[in-house]
């Protein structure tokens, strides 16, 4: 761990590891949603459709997260 803080600096850090703990909540959440989709959608290439955009919502939304902690972790 502390190689990573001479790599890094612990702003970077800090953000990264917060993402990767909002970034489980986040992903179970767009699971859930996916999962009580498929009740109503019968066509395979719209599940495949919304299985795939789900997938870039997360990459979004982790983005978007840790560009936020960063943010409040440097004017800390």
């Amino acid at each position: 761990m502390e190689k990573l803080f001479e790599i890094f600096s612990p702003n970077i850090v800090s953000a990264l590891g917060w993402t990767l703990v909002h970034s489980l909540w986040q992903g179970i959440l767009l699971s859930l949603i996916y999962a009580i989709s498929l009740n109503f959608i019968k066509s395979s290439e719209k599940k495949y459709f919304l299985g795939i955009s789900l997938l870039f919502l997360q990459i979004i939304f982790s983005t978007i997260t840790y560009f936020s902690v960063y943010e409040s972790a440097s004017n800390i």
